[in-house]
């Protein structure tokens, strides 16, 4: 039998297509087979009449119109690699992903890399839209002799791209000098000539500018955290035309303005946060009129940084005023829009009794009755009741349509501190406005439970339906636990029971008493206490035994702002 032919393998035709390769790349991508499923699609869609398309040729990236394919790539923003290589395939796609791409720049080590590519091509920085620069003059990652270097480099990297993002609408910034220079008067000379930024914003609403200049006309959230830079020296950022969060952490302002060139009632800022501001009361205020209609507004009025012994030319040598009342007068010009407001002060009680010995005068904010649109309030106890007075019903001072009150009880005011039960219960009366209503209050240590008994304050506002948040020393707490904090403790129920237990004794001979001896241990307390060697029989860390601790809260108002919280969230997501 003749051995089987076989035959050659057929040679592969060339494509005799005359269709452009972009038609080609099409129809790579489009549905080649025969759609089977017609049961599916009769019980998803009810209807056996659905048309079935077996080849599209626009089913592909290319073919979907340039708005839904923005949306879709929008999805893409937490890839940046996969946002590179959709870059590579075709100018469409590549104009899409370079916008989403290059959305977003943050201070992080995976964005040096865009930021980079933004510096070098102007077309790129016209994508920007929340930029995030940190110039940190304490990298730890690097040497000593490599950190300018790479200081600079950065500076450099990040002002090309603030120089160029015509588009840009949150921006965070942060100036951090070396930890070596601890005076004042060093970190300011080390900066004052690194600072470039500041200049191009004072350019930007300079009265002469060319057409390449950035007039940061879509800037809508500003952060800038420094330690080194007065209010007065950025006053020019109250005058961008679209700027409507402002957010300053460490800046001061500790004698009056000089040369305050805001108007009255002319910034369009609408919400302000003052962190950490070592501020004079009278710039603040007048900070505050500049503004033509104030929504939102944080001050945390700190002198932790006062430097007493410091050059004349330090203005952190001079101790900044503050008032109750002016801040008061000042917020009363926007009782027409001030939805949220937060307000507190700090400072260290043994420098207050050195700075003021004979004490001060304070004053208190006075009524925010006809505050129109206040939800959101966070103040001291002192800050509202006035110790000339004997008013506790804080429903006097502010109007009945709160959603959320904040405060923070110390054992500095004691005056206050009988009045604190019954001006906490009056908030029943106040926070009265939605679902999530809420009260919450920070107690300090050191303050007398058992004495003022603010259990029965919180059990008022438990019964008509507000929220509580109690921390104490800031680890949340339960009313439950308030009450226990507020019981006796063991030893006093003893003791009292003992003093009980010796009423009821019928009476001893004299010659008994005297014949009686107390226990070696108690005589041997005794002799401690005479000779100054007694230690507690209760500590911190008896307290803490088998708890897991965390670390305390610094003394600030984090938690409790939510118009903080609205601020760093750009700055989130700006990385």
């Amino acid at each position: 039998m003749a051995p089987p032919i076989v035959p050659w393998p057929q040679k592969r035709k060339a494509s005799t297509s005359n269709d452009p390769i972009s038609n080609k790349r099409t129809r790579s991508v489009s549905i080649s087979v025969k759609v089977t499923h017609k049961s599916v699609l009769e019980g998803l869609l009810g209807s056996p009449e659905v048309p079935v398309v077996t080849k599209n040729s626009q089913a592909c990236l290319v073919g979907m119109p340039e708005e839904l394919l923005l949306h879709v790539v929008g999805y893409l923003d937490v890839s940046p690699g996969t946002l590179a290589k959709l870059c590579l395939t075709n100018h469409h796609c590549k104009r899409v992903a370079e916008e989403v791409l290059y959305k977003n720049i943050g201070s992080r080590s995976h964005d040096w890399a865009k930021a980079q590519s933004v510096a070098s091509n102007t077309t790129l920085a016209s994508h920007v839209r929340h930029l995030c620069s940190v110039f940190d003059w304490n990298d730890k990652m690097l040497v000593p002799w490599d950190l300018s270097h790479k200081v600079l480099a950065t500076r450099d990297t990040y002002d090309k791209i603030i120089a160029n993002a015509h588009k840009i609408q949150t921006f965070a910034l942060e100036e951090i000098a070396p930890q070596h220079l601890r005076n004042w008067t060093n970190r300011y000379d080390f900066l004052a000539d690194e600072m470039s930024w500041l200049d191009l914003f004072n350019l930007a609403v300079g009265q002469s500018i060319d057409g390449q200049t950035n007039r940061f006309a879509h800037l809508n959230k500003l952060t800038i955290v420094t330690d080194v830079l007065s209010l007065e020296k950025i006053s020019c950022v109250f005058r961008l035309p679209s700027l409507n969060s402002l957010f300053l952490q460490g800046v001061h302002q500790t004698t009056p303005f000089r040369d305050w060139l805001i108007p009255t009632s002319s910034s369009p800022v609408r919400e302000i946060a003052l962190r950490n501001a070592m501020m004079d009361i009278s710039a603040v205020a007048q900070m505050i009129s500049s503004v033509k209609s104030l929504s939102n507004f944080m001050y945390e009025h700190n002198t932790m940084a006062w430097e007493p012994f410091g050059n004349d030319d330090n203005p952190m040598s001079v101790w900044p005023e503050h008032s109750w009342k002016l801040l008061g007068d000042a917020l009363r010009q926007h009782r027409d829009t001030l939805v949220e407001l937060y307000a507190f002060s700090y400072s260290d009680k043994a420098i207050l009794d050195i700075v003021y010995p004979d004490g001060r005068d304070l004053g208190t904010l006075g009524s925010f009755q006809d505050f129109s649109k206040l939800q959101y309030c966070g103040i001291p106890i002192e800050a509202v009741l006035d110790a000339a007075t004997a008013e506790n019903d804080l429903s006097v001072y502010f109007p009945a349509h709160l959603k959320r009150w904040y405060t923070h009880i110390t054992p500095g005011t004691p005056k206050l501190l009988e009045r604190c039960v019954p001006a906490l219960a009056s908030l029943r009366d106040i926070v009265c406005l939605g679902q999530d209503k809420t009260v919450r209050v920070v107690l300090l240590n050191g303050l007398p439970f058992q004495a003022l008994g603010l259990s029965r304050a919180f059990a008022e506002l438990e019964e008509a339906g507000i929220k509580l948040e109690i921390r104490y020393d800031y680890d949340m707490i339960t009313l439950d636990e308030l009450k226990r904090l507020e019981a006796p403790s063991e030893e006093e129920q003893s003791d009292e029971e003992s003093d009980e237990e010796l009423i009821d004794q019928p009476e001893v001979e004299n010659d008994e008493v005297e014949g009686y001896e107390l226990p070696d241990a108690t005589e041997q307390e005794i002799a401690d206490v005479l000779n100054g060697n007694s230690q507690a029989s209760f500590t911190t860390q008896d307290a803490v035994a088998g708890d897991s601790t965390e670390d305390v809260v610094d003394y600030v108002i984090l938690a409790a702002s939510h118009c903080h919280g609205q601020y760093l969230d750009h700055v989130a997501r700006s990385d």
